[in-house]
């Protein structure tokens, strides 16, 4: 049986102060020996990270990319604070943008601006995300989404990298972009053409006009939407645009000059009609009469 000295006696006193003395030793020799412990995986992960990295590097310069992001994700899960995780996002993106997977490619890029401003790649990281962005872009003519995140993204690079050697290549797929708004918007205005829609055509085409005045299509949307205001009768509206058609295409005299000869023409036949309605009107009164 155990016995325990009574709280008073000399051999309770003795016990206490020994304990008292032995604690903090205790104390301090636990922490020694859990910080030692730490400090022993912390130089294990870091090896395990270095040896990792270096087989990324590996797989990616031999173009094995599909190898090299699977040893990415323990980079990614356990290399915190290492400095490998910066660079191995990178090298991710950069994967899918080499193979042309567009969409993987512009969210990786997504992810590393975001995760890293400040970071020496983040430049070539904004561009190359809104370039994936452009090849995003579908030509399905019901949706220009992808093209306006595409125009957002270019913007947001030239915003951002206002300086960057890249800048004139942005610049080069704005202009790029915003031909493919306007082709989008000028093909709509074909097909209510083709409809026998003239009036809906000048709708999408006067857009073009205002939004996208530097568009390849100028002269064809210039010819068509004179063309539909002949067509409708809406004569004021038809000898403004040949104005402007002439000042943009000078050169082109063919062009509007035909145009113009089918406004007189069309002016004649609706006076024409006009007359004859009188005249028959007229005829009506006298009968009447």
């Amino acid at each position: 049986m155990l016995i325990r000295p009574k709280p008073n006696s000399k051999n309770y006193k003795q016990i206490n102060s020994f304990s008292a003395k032995l604690l903090p030793a205790a104390v301090v020799a636990s922490a020694l020996l859990f910080g030692c412990s730490n400090k022993t995986n912390i130089v294990e992960r870091n090896v395990q990270c270095k040896e990792t990295f270096a087989k990324i590097e590996t797989e990616y310069e031999k173009k094995r990319y599909v190898k090299m992001r699977e040893h990415s994700e323990f980079i990614l899960e356990h290399c915190r604070g290492t400095g490998f995780i910066e660079q191995t996002q990178f090298m991710i993106a950069e994967s899918h943008f080499r193979k042309k997977e567009w969409i993987e490619a512009r969210g990786e890029y997504n992810t590393f601006v975001y995760n890293f401003p400040s970071s020496p790649y983040a430049e070539t990281a904004a561009y190359r995300k809104a370039v994936s962005s452009f090849h995003m872009s579908s030509n399905d003519m019901r949706d220009d989404t992808p093209t306006r995140k595409s125009q957002q993204d270019f913007e947001d690079f030239v915003l951002n990298f206002p300086n960057s050697l890249l800048r004139d290549s942005a610049m080069h797929y704005q202009a790029l972009l915003v031909d493919r708004s306007a082709e989008r918007e000028y093909q709509i205005a074909r097909l209510y053409w083709r409809m026998d829609e003239p009036l809906a055509a000048t709708i999408y085409l006067k857009s073009i006009l205002d939004y996208y005045p530097r568009t390849s299509r100028l002269f064809d949307v210039y010819a068509m939407l004179i063309d539909s205001y002949i067509l409708i009768e809406h004569f004021e509206q038809a000898e403004y645009y040949i104005d402007e058609f002439k000042l943009a295409f000078n050169d082109e005299k063919q062009a509007w000059s035909s145009r113009e000869k089918n406004l007189e023409t069309a002016k004649k036949r609706v006076n024409q009609r006009i007359e004859k309605e009188r005249k028959k009107k007229l005829l009506i009164r006298k009968d009447g009469a």
